[in-house]
């Protein structure tokens, strides 16, 4: 059964917008809440700027025994936040890597919308439960260093953005993958992005990739010139 990896571009740029939220004190609470079905925790620090914009972090703390999790929006966060002393937050959010324990029994992730426009280093990295990922973004999105690696199970990932980077160790080892799709949307990929995806045996690049970095420990072509739409053959 092939396994496939899909991209598909989305036109139309919309940015969220900055939403004034309001703290009792310089204190910065960290925020419980349940969003379908599943238990969320928001930890906010102060950004170092003058405008002391908080910055938000999303950890997962129970899915309840749900396989699918659809992460909440930035919108229904906020709504969670205190009210009392006006400030900024951030208009996207990170993910935490202590989310790890909470997803050993998800089998889908999805990410509807544009508020989460970093994947986070080793997010989801060893994971042997996750699937399905299906990202939906009206903005630019990276794949941050091995956000997806080592996950045994991955065999369908979907993603929808108005651009995509991807950076190193991206998918590697991420053994389940047999057959990858990759469209114009997909601006940048680094080094060892899919190194040691042994099911894997071509991929195709194609011309709207600007920069690709793939070494000969995956490829055996060391650098795909720009523009290349080429298929190039796993060592």
């Amino acid at each position: 059964m092939s396994v496939i990896l899909i991209f598909s571009l989305v036109i139309s740029v919309c940015l969220p917008t900055n939403i004034g939220i309001t703290f009792a004190s310089d204190d910065i609470p960290s925020v419980l809440f349940e969003y379908n079905g599943v238990d969320y925790q928001i930890d906010m620090a102060y950004s170092d700027d003058e405008a002391q914009t908080i910055s938000m972090t999303l950890k997962i703390l129970n899915t309840n025994n749900k396989s699918e999790v659809s992460l909440p929006p930035y919108n229904t966060i906020v709504e969670h936040l205190p009210d009392t002393q006006q400030t900024q937050v951030e208009n996207s959010i990170a993910l935490s890597t202590d989310s790890a324990a909470a997803l050993a029994d998800v089998t889908t992730i999805e990410i509807t919308s544009g508020d989460y426009p970093f994947i986070s280093n080793k997010i989801f990295s060893n994971n042997k439960s996750i699937k399905n990922i299906i990202i939906t973004s009206d903005r630019q999105i990276s794949f941050e260093d091995g956000c997806f690696s080592n996950m045994s199970a991955l065999d369908y990932v979907k993603i929808s953005a108005y651009e995509i980077i991807m950076n190193g160790h991206a998918f590697q080892n991420c053994s389940n993958l047999t057959s990858i799709t990759i469209p114009n949307s997909v601006t940048s990929i680094e080094d060892s992005a899919f190194q040691d995806c042994s099911g894997l045996t071509s991929i195709n690049i194609p011309d709207g990739v600007t920069y690709a970095d793939l070494n000969k420990r995956d490829w055996r072509d060391p650098i795909i010139p720009k523009g290349s739409g080429s298929v190039f053959d796993l060592i």
